[in-house]
């Protein structure tokens, strides 16, 4: 499945050309071998439509619930470790540099 974002760009892009696509530990090189332009029917496209219609609700559902549980997060320490940050470091004071 070829990624939203890079349609418009495949769209601009003429026979022959190339572009990279940076992507986690790799970098993808595609290159228009060629082209041809052909429409397509509503129900030729209606598969593609609902997938996409589909994946889109899946990920705004899925960015809200994520937030709803950072939102309602609560960190606590417990053991060695339950008194970690209450109490601010001492400050020390850094003596001046001498001066002549």
């Amino acid at each position: 499945m070829l990624p939203a974002d890079l349609v418009p760009r495949l769209a601009q892009m003429r026979d022959g050309q190339a572009m990279t696509v940076d992507a986690p530990g790799a970098v993808n090189l595609i290159v228009v071998a060629g082209s041809q332009g052909q429409p397509v029917t509503l129900e030729q496209a209606r598969a593609g439509i609902e997938r996409y219609l589909v994946n889109t609700r899946k990920r705004e559902a899925a960015a809200a619930a994520l937030k709803d549980l950072r939102a309602k997060a609560k960190i606590e320490f417990l053991g060695a470790y339950a008194d970690a940050g209450k109490a601010a470091a001492p400050v020390q004071a850094v003596p001046a540099p001498a001066t002549k």
